[in-house]
């Protein structure tokens, strides 16, 4: 605790230690926020995961930090995943690189020339994400300031 009575330039480092640790504190909490959020995505989705991409190219991380605080970002990098979180409408699918697609239908291999897709429910995962990233910032900064509160 700091006596008031002391002199300025006492008062005056205290200040920029209580700020020091403040922005740290901001700092931290992003970090936390971006790896809860990313963890939340990968952890809650509702899309049947096959190759694992999706899942493996979902993170959180610190992009920049600065003399006041830090950005971060929760990114979901592969291809399939826009398609995954916002859905899809009917479309037609044909073969890219051979003559026929090839799948499996109740045990038995199937070749068709083309197939209509019925289209993909949207699936927030990201949205889920943002959620959880942000009631994690809250409650890491509000602890921040609490620790700042007993130091004052």
């Amino acid at each position: 605790m700091l006596d008031w009575k002391d002199n300025l330039a006492e008062v005056e480092q205290h200040l920029k230690r209580l700020d020091q640790e403040l922005v740290r504190g901001v700092q931290e909490a992003v970090g936390e926020a971006v790896d809860a959020g990313a963890a939340e995505a990968r952890q809650t989705h509702d899309f049947r995961n096959r190759t694992g991409g999706v899942e493996r190219g979902i993170r959180g991380r610190v992009v920049s930090l600065t003399a006041r605080g830090a950005e971060g970002v929760i990114e979901a990098t592969d291809a399939a995943s826009s398609h995954l979180a916002y859905g899809t409408r009917a479309h037609e699918i044909r073969p890219k690189n051979a003559a026929a697609l090839n799948f499996s239908i109740a045990g038995r291999t199937v070749f068709a020339a083309r197939v209509q897709h019925p289209g993909t429910k949207a699936d927030p995962f990201m949205a889920n994400a943002a959620r959880r990233a942000e009631r994690v910032l809250r409650q890491s900064i509000l602890a921040t300031l609490e620790r700042i509160h007993r130091k004052i």
